[in-house]
């Protein structure tokens, strides 16, 4: 984004250069056509005098602003590149967090399953032994 404001920026002075140095030769000219020479040098000193130096402020406020610019921006891309190196480590420790949760659960569930199998066991054989002692009552009811 910043480059292309650069790029925009760029654009817009060689614009108004080229305005400048239209008006320039125009004035130039308009001076060959209806005065001396003379009037032509306070023109060349009056554009000179305006213009020179805000172009050398220009050209040198340019690199400046760049080289700020870049400087910026790598320092962002480094805080950036920190950041990214952090959320990385980040992600690995949750990662890993998230395995061993997922373990300890994976073993919590065979726990269940193991006390839920015990537990079927326990009530199958007290259902057959209900069964059992019932058979053995109809038995005793029937011998009688």
């Amino acid at each position: 984004e910043e480059l292309e404001n650069l790029r925009g920026t760029d654009t817009k002075a060689e614009a108004f250069v080229m305005a400048v140095e239209e008006q320039f030769l125009e004035g130039l000219t308009n001076d060959e056509n209806n005065s001396s020479s003379c009037n032509r040098e306070m023109h060349v000193r009056a554009f000179g005098n305006v213009l020179g130096p805000l172009f050398s402020k220009l050209a040198v406020a340019k690199p400046v602003d760049a080289d700020t610019q870049i400087t910026e921006m790598s320092c962002q891309i480094d805080d950036y590149e920190l950041l990214v190196g952090q959320l990385k480590e980040e992600l690995r420790l949750e990662r890993l967090k998230a395995k061993e949760e997922a373990e300890d659960l994976e073993q919590e569930m065979a726990e269940l399953r193991y006390q839920l199998t015990s537990r079927l066991d326990e009530e199958c054989k007290r259902r057959a032994t209900i069964e059992n002692i019932s058979l053995q009552r109809i038995t005793a009811l029937e011998a009688q």
